[in-house]
C-alpha cells in the first residue's frame, strides 16, 4: 500500500497545474540521544525523519491533502539500523465525505495515559510512540455537530516491546525446568478474514462551555501478545524445557468517550469493554474479557499545568481463578520557566500492588529549531507487579539534541 500512496501523491502533484493550486512543504527532524541505565547498560541512538506535506485547491477549501514521513534510525547499543515509513497518506475532500488511504495514525480515545479505546495503532514501547499502519478511512460529516467514521486495516503490525525476560511460573513438585527456548511468536497472517475494522460516531453537545462524546466499535487483533509457557519433556524423567508462546488475541471492543469543559477544568473520560474468544476463561493462551474506565482532569494553577488521572481495570479470571482488578493513578505537571526552558514530570502509581513510574523532563531551546532535552525514569515495584514486572529497581537517564527544519 505505501508504494501506491506515493504514486498517487506524485500524480496529484503532476496534475496540479491543470486546474488546481498546489502547496508543498518539506522539513525534517534529526535526533541524537545518549542514556545510562542503573543496570550498567549504555543507550545511544540517532533518528532522522524526513517530512513532506501539501494540499491541492484553495486554502479555504482544499480538495486534497497529502503527507509523507520517512523515518530512519540507528541504535548504537544493538548495532541495528531501521528504516520505516511513518504517517504517509492522501486525503480527498468530497463535500461531506473525507476519504483517506495510507499509513495512518487514528486518534481515538480521550485520555493521555492508560487509555483503552484507541486500539487501531500499535505502540513502540521503547520510544512511547504510536506506529502508523496501512488504513483505509472514510469520514461522513453529515451535520455541523456529528460525524461517522469507518476504517479498514488490512494487515497486522504488532507493538514494539522492550527486551524482557518472560517470567516462567514455578513448576509443581517433581518437575524441574532445565532450559528455555526462544519464544514462538504466533503473529496473524495477512488474510482477508484477518482484516481489522472499526466504526466511530462522534457528536458535539450544546451543554456547559463545550462537550462532545463518541461511541466506537473495533474488531481486530490486540497488538500486544498474551504470553504463556509450555513445558516440553526431555529424555530425563521430571525435567522439562520451558517454551514461551506469544499469541495475539482476536478482540471486539466497545468504547465510549467524552470531553467536557467546566470553567477552568477540562474533564476527559473513556470506558471500554473488550470481548475475546475465551469468554469462560478456560484457555490460558487467550486473554479474557476485560473492562476499563479512565477519567482525567486538566487545569492550571498559576503558571503550572496539572493533569490528574484515575484508571480502573477488571479482567475475568483464568481457569476458575478469581477475577483480577487494578487501580492506577497518575499526576502530570508542566511549567515553562521562560520562552526557552520548560519542565515537566509524570508519576504513575498502582494503587493495587504498589508499583510505579516517576519520569521528570527538562527541555531547553538553544536556537530556532535546535533544542536540548533530558529525561529520566524511575521504576519500582515487586516482581510481577503491573508497572514493574521485572521487580528490579531501575533508573534510566537520557540526554538528547533535536534539530528541526
Amino acid at each position: 500500500m505505501p508504494k501506491i500512496i506515493l504514486i498517487l501523491i506524485a500524480l496529484l502533484l503532476g496534475s496540479s497545474g491543470l486546474a488546481q493550486t498546489s502547496r508543498f512543504s518539506i522539513g525534517g527532524v534529526l535526533e541524537a540521544q545518549f542514556g545510562l541505565v542503573s543496570s550498567g547498560a549504555v543507550l545511544g541512538n540517532t533518528a532522522f525523519t524526513l517530512k513532506f506535506s501539501g494540499s491541492l485547491g484553495t486554502e479555504e477549501a482544499p480538495s486534497a491533502a497529502f503527507a509523507a514521513n520517512l523515518k530512519s534510525g540507528f541504535d548504537a547499543a544493538t548495532g541495528t539500523t531501521r528504516v520505516t515509513l511513518g504517517e504517509t497518506f492522501i486525503t480527498a475532500y468530497l463535500g461531506d465525505f473525507d476519504l483517506s488511504a495510507g499509513n495512518l495514525l487514528v486518534n481515538w480515545g480521550a485520555v493521555d495515559l492508560l487509555g483503552s479505546v484507541s486500539n487501531v495503532n500499535p505502540q513502540d514501547f521503547t520510544s512511547q510512540e504510536r506506529l502508523a499502519i496501512p488504513v483505509l478511512r472514510a469520514v461522513w460529516n453529515f451535520s455541523d455537530t456529528a460525524r461517522l467514521e469507518g476504517l479498514l486495516a488490512p494487515g497486522f503490525t504488532p507493538s514494539v516491546l522492550p527486551v524482557f525476560a518472560l517470567l516462567v511460573p514455578t513448576p509443581p513438585p517433581g518437575i524441574t525446568i532445565v532450559g528455555q527456548n526462544a519464544p514462538i511468536d504466533n503473529r496473524p497472517t495477512a488474510r482477508l478474514e484477518n482484516t481489522q475494522y472499526g466504526l466511530r460516531f462522534s457528536s458535539n453537545l450544546d451543554i456547559f462551555d463545550g462537550a462532545d462524546f463518541s461511541i466506537s466499535f473495533y474488531r481486530g487483533y490486540r497488538h500486544t501478545p498474551t504470553p504463556t509457557v509450555r513445558l516440553l519433556p526431555t529424555a530425563k524423567a521430571g525435567e522439562f524445557i520451558a517454551q514461551p508462546v506469544l499469541n495475539y488475541d482476536w478482540i471486539h471492543v466497545l468504547g465510549l468517550e467524552t470531553n467536557i469543559s467546566l470553567n477552568e477544568v477540562a474533564i476527559r473520560a473513556e470506558t471500554s469493554y473488550t470481548f475475546t474468544q475465551d469468554p469462560n476463561g478456560t484457555n490460558p493462551e487467550i486473554g479474557n474479557h476485560a473492562f476499563a474506565f479512565t477519567v482525567q482532569a486538566e487545569t492550571r494553577v498559576s503558571e503550572i499545568g496539572l493533569t490528574g488521572l484515575l484508571n480502573f481495570r477488571w479482567q475475568k479470571g483464568e481457569m476458575g481463578l478469581e477475577d483480577t482488578f487494578g487501580v492506577n493513578a497518575a499526576l502530570i505537571a508542566s511549567y515553562a520557566l521562560d520562552n526557552r526552558t520548560s519542565l515537566s514530570a509524570a508519576w504513575v502509581q498502582s494503587l493495587t500492588d504498589g508499583s510505579g513510574v516517576f519520569a521528570p523532563n527538562l527541555s531547553y531551546t538553544l536556537a530556532d529549531g535546535l533544542s536540548f532535552k533530558t529525561n529520566a525514569s524511575l521504576n519500582y515495584g515487586a516482581l510481577g507487579s503491573s508497572l514493574n514486572p521485572s521487580g528490579a529497581f531501575g533508573i534510566q537517564i537520557r540526554f538528547g539534541l533535536t534539530l528541526s527544519f
